[in-house]
């Protein structure tokens, strides 16, 4: 599972253990021939991509952005698990109002953007051009911590992550998120290029099962309200 991101794994918590983890145990409720292992281990998202390009210790991952790169390392099962939406945090006394990527352009030197370091917002926010950037951090509790300090103005990340370490920091009144949706994309499941082509079109066919039921919709219905 990947580490620092209970939105999709979470095994403390038995009423809401993660979108990934939900889907996952449907996936195999679905085909009881599908078999999923490894989840007891919390690992990177770059080494968890590493792994699966390089034909590794992994076969399959739950819930990753498409971007050329990683599609040229990796193959994305193309049928869309749920989406995420992509916002900013800010200091809940700062007045700011930015609608588009040019309001922030606009406001000069004070407009630096922390993101993920090793996650797909950082690439996305550089491609964009004329935007500070900050991806110098991985843990995203350090990086709110970054953004009370003043050293960023903002933090781009998916809505659900924002949420939820805003809950677990505690930091309800000290942050506040904007209402701009500046991108809404879908989540895939991934498998390693090395993996047979009949394991990835029995997973393939799983999903497509749960998303004709309704099923994706239903996990995925229980966490955006969280």
């Amino acid at each position: 599972m990947q580490d620092g991101n209970t939105y999709k794994f979470d095994p403390k918590n038995a009423a809401l253990p993660g979108i990934c983890t939900e889907i996952i145990r449907a996936i195999e409720k679905a085909d009881p021939e599908i078999k999923f292992s490894g989840m007891d281990a919390a690992i990177p998202l770059p080494r968890i991509v590493s792994e699966l390009a390089s034909g590794g210790s992994f076969d399959a991952f739950c819930g990753l952005l498409k971007t050329p790169e990683r599609a040229a390392l990796v193959n994305f099962i193309d049928v869309p698990i749920y989406s995420l939406r992509h916002k900013l945090a800010v200091r809940a006394d700062d007045a700011v109002n930015v609608k588009s990527f040019d309001d922030i352009r606009k406001l000069g030197s004070n407009n630096t953007i922390a993101a993920t370091q090793g996650l797909a917002y950082a690439a996305l926010l550089q491609k964009e051009g004329g935007l500070t950037v900050d991806d110098g951090s991985r843990d995203t509790s350090a990086i709110f911590k970054k953004l009370m300090a003043e050293r960023v103005r903002f933090y781009y990340n998916a809505e659900s992550t924002l949420l939820e370490y805003i809950e677990n920091d505690k930091l309800q009144g000290k942050v506040k998120i904007l209402p701009t949706v500046f991108k809404q994309e879908n989540q895939y499941f991934v498998v390693s290029k090395m993996l047979p082509v009949a394991s990835s079109d029995k997973l393939k066919a799983a999903l497509e099962r749960l998303a004709k039921s309704g099923e994706l919709t239903q996990i995925f219905s229980r966490y955006s309200s969280n």
